[in-house]
């Protein structure tokens, strides 16, 4: 599955970030690259909740990536 960090960020300033495809808690070590990031840029990006997927989650998000290979694929 392709790593992706998807960010959205609301009129409110609220930040929500979404990463998908990293295994285990790599996505946790992301997390504290994208932070140090932005920070070094001058925007301060402190977690205040951290909400961890479930299986069900994530077979659906390897779901949508087999259903995009698949397009790719078609001729």
């Amino acid at each position: 599955m392709t790593r992706t960090i998807r960010v959205e960020i609301s009129k409110n300033g609220r930040i929500e970030v979404d990463f998908r495809g990293f295994p285990g808690e790599t996505c946790l070590d992301e997390q504290e690259n994208l932070t140090r990031i932005l920070k070094s840029l001058g925007l301060w990006a402190v977690p205040v909740t951290i909400e961890r997927k479930d299986m069900q989650q994530i077979r659906r998000e390897l779901g949508a990536e087999e259903e995009r290979r698949k397009e790719v694929r078609a001729e």
